[in-house]
């Protein structure tokens, strides 16, 4: 449990990929295949309006703690 809310620091070698795989995904979705992220993406909401009370209820719980790990990473990185 200590794991998940106080995750290890990423190295840099991490970051540089995180940033690189952030580049790439911008590139792929705006320019090189616009029209296929577009229909996933619609995909996406038919899949999540049709997902069942409890699952909608999972994914969104699983969501929101990506969500607290990112914040308490970007406060490690950034001290006040």
């Amino acid at each position: 449990m200590q794991r998940i809310v106080n995750p290890p620091r990423p190295s840099l070698l991490n970051r540089i990929g995180r940033s690189a795989w952030a580049v790439e995904e911008f590139w792929c979705r705006h320019v090189a295949q616009r029209e296929l992220y577009r229909r996933l993406d619609e995909l996406r909401v038919v899949v999540q309006a049709n997902l069942p009370p409890d699952r909608r209820a999972f994914e969104e719980a699983r969501r929101g703690l990506q969500r607290i790990r990112d914040a308490v990473a970007a406060k490690q990185e950034k001290p006040d």
